[in-house]
């Protein structure tokens, strides 16, 4: 019989279900945030291409899009959510008999500095669930803003 920390030997369903909705979610926040900067830009190039190579850089250009408070408490739940996908999806996994698990994430600050580790002892099948219905609500905003951008550009006069 398997004792509540038993280490699984595989990849549990329930997790591999939330993580994979997580990664999709994100997926698809990432990409309306890219298709809102380039709304606000009028699918102009930008000069400086960095906001397509990581989340930080995209989040900064995505915040000059809307000045109003409402959208940059958008753009901070999207940054924090963004730390939240690093560690969910680049962590290391395990898996517990008792349903939870564990993630181990290798942190390098600065490239003088030796790897430390990031750790989160207990984690649920519900907080991923969670952090995915997150993304996926930011992912409706987002859209939201694209559509008051577009009405925005498109208005007579």
């Amino acid at each position: 019989m398997a004792t509540d920390n038993e280490i699984c030997d595989r990849y549990p369903d329930d997790f591999s279900r939330e993580i994979g909705r997580l990664a999709l979610a994100f997926a698809d926040a990432e990409g309306r945030a890219a298709e809102l900067i380039l709304v606000c830009n009028r699918h102009q190039p930008l000069t400086d291409g960095g906001w397509s190579r990581s989340g930080q850089q995209l989040g900064q250009v995505l915040r000059q899009c809307f000045d109003d408070s409402r959208f940059q408490r958008v753009c901070d739940e999207l940054q924090d959510l963004t730390v939240h996908r690093n560690f969910y999806i680049h962590g290391e996994w395990t898996f517990r008999a008792d349903g939870t698990a564990a993630i181990m994430k290798r942190q390098h600050l600065k490239e003088h500095q030796a790897a430390s580790y990031d750790i989160n002892p207990v984690v649920t099948v519900g907080h991923v669930r969670e952090i995915a219905d997150r993304v996926i609500a930011v992912d409706k905003e987002l859209v939201n803003y694209i559509v008051l951008r577009m009405a925005q550009i498109h208005e007579p006069g």
